[in-house]
């Protein structure tokens, strides 16, 4: 019998691994010793993976161009759940097809993060998110979401730094979005937009004062004409996070940091398009 602290391997014991790992939305590797705890931890009902096996069912088996909205209301009791967990809504074989008919989501204000690849592959094209708290986007959310056009919810989204949010969403041509995290730096994380090759306009809003913009985060944007960053601050740049972008997109930024932007690393490689954000606003 193997000892507690001895990594699971078995192809049985890996199979049960996986489950847990996916109900509890998490990735990482886990010894025996780990997994009685980490059952535990997995909230009663199956949390909101259930709710999206039982809101997609509605689409399963009816017509083609039938499509599945969620509402708030699916979520169930404010509270009962605050995350929606890993491949939740995702398209990650047959066995979840519907999701390719899943076309609008409505996030309670209460539910406070998505986690990993929560709606990978799928046929989203609306994301509904009233209120006025954080909501963190885990890694690769919307990846892949082809249908999705537009990022503009009312909440502030956390963009966790693993990145890839966005990433070859390739239906997507417009964003504005105010972006804050809940401790430390406000990212545009790696890869967040990258791929997303109808990607025309970008306005981020932040009062953040450590802000940045990581690698590849636009990267392949090709259609990328105007790039708003509405920050309290200059944002760190890499000289890979606008690989693609064409040399004429416009970059706005506040009046004030313009001089501040031309001279930065890597920015200034595009200051002769860093323009004042009043003449984008007039």
């Amino acid at each position: 019998m193997p000892a507690l602290d001895t990594l699971v391997t078995g192809s049985k014991i890996t199979a049960i691994a996986d489950a847990i790992r996916e109900r509890a939305g998490t990735s990482g590797r886990m010894t025996l010793g780990q997994m009685p705890a980490a059952i535990a931890a997995i909230p009663a009902g199956g949390g909101l993976n259930a709710i999206a096996s039982q809101v997609l069912y509605r689409g399963y088996s009816t017509t083609p161009d039938s499509y599945v909205d969620v509402t708030a209301e699916d979520f169930g009791e404010e509270g009962a759940n605050t995350i929606i967990r890993a491949m939740a809504f995702a398209v990650d074989g047959p066995s979840y097809r519907s999701s390719q008919r899943l076309r609008s989501v409505e996030i309670p204000s209460w539910v406070t993060q998505v986690d990993y690849r929560a709606f990978y592959y799928s046929a989203i094209t609306s994301l509904l998110a009233p209120g006025d708290t954080v909501l963190t986007l885990g890694q690769g959310v919307f990846m892949y979401a082809t249908g999705l056009t537009a990022l503009s919810v009312e909440r502030p989204v956390e963009l966790y730094s693993y990145g890839s949010q966005f990433s070859m969403c390739t239906g997507l041509a417009s964003v504005d979005q105010e972006i804050r995290a809940k401790s430390g730096t406000t990212y545009v994380p790696g890869n967040c937009f990258s791929g997303c090759t109808a990607l025309a306009s970008v306005r981020l809003r932040s009062t953040a004062t450590a802000l940045s913009v990581a690698t590849r985060a636009f990267g392949g944007c090709t259609a990328l004409m105007e790039l708003v960053l509405d920050f309290g601050a200059v944002a760190s740049l890499t000289n890979t996070s606008l690989t693609g972008v064409p040399d004429g997109c416009a970059i706005y930024v506040r009046d004030a940091l313009v001089d501040s932007y031309k001279g930065a690393a890597n920015w200034s490689a595009r200051a002769e398009h860093i323009l004042p954000l009043s003449e984008w606003e007039a």
